[in-house]
C-alpha cells in the first residue's frame, strides 16, 4: 500500500496588521483627547462651520419675509442664488432632519468618552489574548517519518554485544558481536518551539495469525529507547528538528551464522579455531529472535526474546511535557529465513507514514 503525501500547513503573522492596529490606536486617542479638551477635531469644525452657513442663510430669508422688503433687493446685497432661497423656504421638513443629524454627532462626544474610558482596557485584553495566539503558533508538532522499503537512517546492520566480556586468546583481544537489524522511526517536530520531555512507551504487542490475534502481551506501558542515547530518559526535540527512535531489532544468534560473521567482522586475522573456542565460552544462544528497546525486560518480567514469526503488531504512544498524546501502531511481517528483511509500515491516525 502506497502511503499518500502529508502536506505541512504553516501559520505566519502578519506584519501589517501591527502598523493597522497603531495606526487606529493613535486617531481614536488623538480624537479622544480633542473631545475632552473641547477642541473640536478638523472633521466636526468642518461640519460646524458648513452648519454656520446654513443658519445665516436662514436668518436672512425670515427677516426679509418679516420685513417686507423685496427679495429683489435682498438678492442684491447678499448675492444670493435665487435657488438657495427657494431651497430653505420651501424644505424646511429636511432643515430640521439636519439639524437633528447635526446633533446626533454633537452628542456622540458621550460614546467617545466611554469609549475613551474602556480603551486602554481593551488594548490590554487583545494583548494578551495576542500572546496566547502567538504561542499556539508557535506550540511543537510532532509528526511520525518511515520508508516502507527498508533504507538508511530507518534501518541500518549493526554489531550488537549484549554485555559479552572481552576475551583474551593467545595474546589477541576478542569482543563478541552479534549481527543485528535495527529499524529506527523519526519523530518529527515541525513546530516553531521545542517539544520537551518527550517519551515513547509500548502498550501491547499482538501476534496475528491467518488474519486472527493468536496472542496478546500486554506492558506496563513500558518506555522505549531514544536512537544514540545511553538510557531510557526523555528528550527534546528542538523546533523544525528530529529525532530517532529504536522500534525493532533482530539477532542471528545461530552459531554457524555467528562464526563466519566474526571470521569476516575481524578481517580473517582471526582462525576459525579461536573464533569458535570464544562463541563456546561466551554461550551464545543459538538462536534467531527479535525485541523492542526496553530497559532490563528480565527485571521487568518481560520476554528477553521473541521467536515468534509471521505478522506482528505494536501498539506506542507517545506523550511530552508540551504536546499532547499520541498514538501509532507498528505493522511487521517477519520470519527466521528472512531475517534481516522484515517488513515494516507505521499506522497513525489511520494512514500509513512516509519519510519526511
Amino acid at each position: 500500500m502506497i502511503p499518500k503525501k502529508r502536506f505541512l500547513h504553516k501559520c505566519r503573522i502578519n506584519t501589517h496588521f501591527f502598523k493597522v492596529f497603531f495606526i487606529t490606536l493613535l486617531f481614536l486617542s488623538y480624537f479622544s483627547i480633542s473631545v475632552l479638551s473641547n477642541d473640536q477635531p478638523p472633521i466636526v469644525e468642518l461640519i460646524k462651520t458648513s452648519t454656520v452657513k446654513k443658519e445665516n442663510v436662514d436668518k436672512i430669508i425670515k427677516k426679509d419675509n418679516k420685513q417686507g422688503n423685496s427679495i429683489t433687493n435682498e438678492k442684491k446685497q447678499l448675492n444670493l442664488p435665487s435657488q438657495v432661497k427657494q431651497e430653505y423656504k420651501r424644505d424646511t421638513i429636511k432643515e430640521r432632519r439636519s439639524n437633528k443629524e447635526q446633533k446626533s454627532i454633537f452628542d456622540s462626544r458621550t460614546y467617545i468618552l466611554a469609549f475613551a474610558g474602556i480603551f486602554p482596557g481593551l488594548v490590554a485584553l487583545f494583548v494578551t489574548f495576542w500572546n496566547k495566539v502567538q504561542k499556539w503558533i508557535k506550540r511543537p508538532k510532532l509528526m511520525l517519518c518511515f520508508d516502507e522499503t527498508g533504507k538508511e537512517p530507518y534501518v541500518k546492520n549493526l554489531a550488537f554485544n549484549p554485555y559479552y566480556p572481552v576475551i583474551e586468546l593467545d595474546g589477541n583481544y576478542i569482543e563478541m558481536f552479534l549481527p543485528m537489524l535495527n529499524s529506527r522511526l523519526k519523530i518529527r517536530n515541525y513546530g516553531k518551539s521545542t517539544a520537551k520531555n518527550v517519551q515513547v512507551r509500548i502498550e501491547k504487542i499482538e501476534l496475528i495469525k491467518d488474519g486472527q490475534i493468536e496472542k496478546t502481551i500486554h506492558y506496563h506501558p513500558t518506555k522505549i529507547k531514544w536512537s544514540g542515547e545511553f538510557h531510557w530518559n526523555p528528550v527534546d526535540i528542538v523546533g523544525d528538528s528530529h529525532f530517532f527512535l529504536d522500534l525493532f531489532y533482530t539477532i542471528n544468534a545461530n552459531k554457524k551464522f555467528v562464526e563466519n560473521y566474526l571470521y569476516n567482522f575481524y578481517d580473517k586475522q582471526l582462525s576459525m579455531e579461536q573464533i569458535q573456542f570464544s562463541i563456546n565460552k561466551v554461550q551464545i544462544p543459538d538462536n534467531i529472535y527479535w525485541n523492542l528497546w526496553v530497559e532490563q525486560p528480565k527485571d521487568r518480567g518481560i520476554f528477553e526474546q521473541y521467536n515468534d514469526e509471521g505478522d506482528i503488531r505494536l501498539y506506542f504512544v507517545i506523550n511530552g511535557e508540551n504536546v499532547p498524546s499520541l498514538k501509532f501502531t507498528v505493522e511487521i511481517h517477519w520470519t527466521k529465513e528472512k531475517w534481516d528483511q522484515p517488513k515494516i509500515a507505521v499506522k497513525f491516525n489511520g494512514k500509513y507514514t512516509e519519510d519526511c
